[in-house]
């Protein structure tokens, strides 16, 4: 069994020999709703790397390196389905935000209520998602039950990665 806790195997979070006290607990890390925590995938992959989920259910953007400019280094945390994770490195996707970089995670994710935050968005039942951005729309159709957009406009040269 593993922990959601503190991600050790062999006790429940109710059990945790780490957890904090309420009052000195810190805020819990945001939720990342499709994405397994970077140490568990077996880096299958669900999706291409050029292709990005919309994810209403996700408090977090990650992303693969390639499709993210201006890479630099800052720790994130996580929860996923398998417990809490961390990434190392952020850059931005662009036309939208900073996401966190995993090149091992099995699926791009970006959030849904961040990208409604900035842009219009137009839903066709069942069918896809138009994100309305100011020189493009960027359409995420349904597929396997989840929404997905091809990205590979966004691929990132070798020099622009690193800022």
């Amino acid at each position: 069994m593993k922990c959601s806790n503190c991600g050790e195997y062999g006790h429940p979070a109710k059990a945790c020999p780490k957890k904090v006290d309420k009052e000195d607990e810190e805020e819990e890390p945001p939720m990342a709703g499709m994405t397994m925590a970077c140490c568990a995938t077996t880096q299958q992959r669900l999706h291409e790397y050029f292709e990005i989920c919309l994810d209403n259910g996700s408090q977090v953007n990650i992303v693969v390196s390639r499709l993210l400019s201006n890479l630099r280094t800052e720790r994130r945390t996580y929860r996923s389905m398998n417990g809490v994770a961390h990434t190392d490195r952020i850059g931005y996707l662009d036309g939208f935000f900073d996401c966190q970089v995993c090149d091992v995670c099995p699926t791009n994710i970006i959030s849904m209520s961040r990208v409604e935050d900035i842009y219009p968005i137009t839903y066709t039942q069942g069918e896809s998602i138009t994100v309305h951005m100011d020189d493009r729309d960027v359409i995420f159709k349904r597929r396997d039950g989840m929404y997905v957009a091809d990205f590979t406009d966004s691929l990132v040269e070798d020099e622009e990665r690193v800022n």
